[in-house]
């Protein structure tokens, strides 16, 4: 049934794509769009995340959530990967093609292929709580880890160790000696919809991402090797909330 549906889409929207097609426009403008013929394309790989999350139903979530590993979900590559290589623009250069070129994925098939293990790992993702003073944190993540507490006078700090050797610190606390040592000033931005003073750097040989959320006394860092680390992701997509 699902599969019917995802090819019942598909079609549509390669009509509507070839419809479409009298006015040629060059690559840099479809590269720079943010819809084509009427569907948003993801910017990257967690915006696919959270837009395939909308389109498909919750019987669609649950069978792929049922499958026994993400490989699995290979299966679906002429269903909705073609859906995700037609309506999304990826043979066509779009920002997420653009996107997928810059961490090395040239092909649409194997952008769409990442994109649907991806799938299966957000679907299976958890979720890190931590009280913190008045508030309250939620990191998302899908790996195991190892939990670690610092109590000192700055404050608790929380510690979560994952299999690849990245960290994930939260400090809940006052009189923090933070960042590490770095000659970089921080970019201030926001993450759902808190402002963050962020500091980028390195600590010997690990990488690092300093997350200080203002007027809240909480930071967040993250430390990994690889600059594909899951943390990344991570703490681009923790929300904290005023407790009750």
């Amino acid at each position: 049934m699902m599969i019917s549906r995802i090819m019942l889409i598909v079609i549509t929207y390669m009509v509507i794509f070839q419809m479409g097609c009298s006015h040629r426009v060059t690559q840099s403008e479809v590269a720079a769009m943010d819809t084509i013929h009427g569907v948003y394309i993801p910017a990257d790989l967690d915006e696919a995340m959270a837009e395939l999350d909308k389109v498909l139903s919750d019987e669609d979530k649950e069978e792929f959530k049922a499958l026994k590993s993400r490989n699995e979900m290979l299966a679906y590559h002429h269903g909705l990967g073609m859906w995700m290589r037609n309506s999304w623009a990826l043979w066509g250069g779009s920002r997420l093609a653009v996107y997928f070129h810059s961490k090395g994925i040239t092909h649409p098939e194997g952008m769409s292929s990442e994109i649907l293990m991806s799938y299966y790992d957000w679907l299976h993702r958890e979720l890190i709580l931590i009280d913190c003073i008045t508030y309250k944190i939620e990191i998302p993540f899908f790996d195991d880890y190892t939990y670690q507490e610092d109590s000192y006078t700055e404050g608790i700090f929380h510690h979560y160790i994952f299999e690849d050797h990245s960290t994930i610190t939260v400090h809940c606390g006052f009189n923090v000696k933070r960042p590490f040592n770095t000659d970089q000033p921080g970019d201030t931005l926001n993450i759902n919809g808190y402002k963050v003073i962020r500091y980028v750097g390195n600590k010997e040989e690990r990488l690092f991402i300093e997350d200080y959320y203002i007027k809240s006394e909480i930071t967040i860092i993250a430390e990994y090797l690889e600059k594909d680390s899951p943390v990344v992701q991570a703490v681009d997509n923790v929300t904290i909330s005023k407790k009750n």
